[in-house]
């Protein structure tokens, strides 16, 4: 037998001691047992939303790129910048028909009407 199994397993970091319950008792354990674990999967979606907003910035870096070589209307543009990013929309006075399709395009991640607004 080993000669460490018999004794009570020390803590290793506040995380431990945290999920030990030595400092805390009934609910206000399971309070921060239940904020320790959130916590936990926030980080870890915070992790891949990160991933995502790369590969996102790349997609968006390149159709804009891609959108101004090719002369597209630059309200079309702008719009479709700003639904794609989940802006919000101009304000009615500001707004254009090009904006409008391109905002919705954008919101949609539709990259095929871009052609229409020459």
């Amino acid at each position: 037998m080993d000669a460490g199994l018999d004794r009570p397993r020390r803590a290793h970091g506040w995380q431990d001691t945290l999920l030990s319950g030595r400092f805390f008792t009934g609910t206000t354990l399971d309070v921060v047992r239940n904020f320790y674990v959130s916590e936990l999967f926030a980080v870890q979606r915070l992790k891949t939303l990160s991933k995502e907003i790369a590969t996102m910035d790349q997609t968006y870096y390149d159709f804009t790129t891609k959108m101004e070589k090719e002369g597209i209307n630059t309200d079309y543009v702008q719009g479709w910048q700003s639904g794609y990013l989940l802006n919000p929309p101009r304000e009615e006075q500001h707004k254009t028909e090009a904006y409008d399709a391109g905002y919705e395009d954008g919101k949609a991640r539709n990259m095929d009407n871009f052609s229409n607004w020459k």
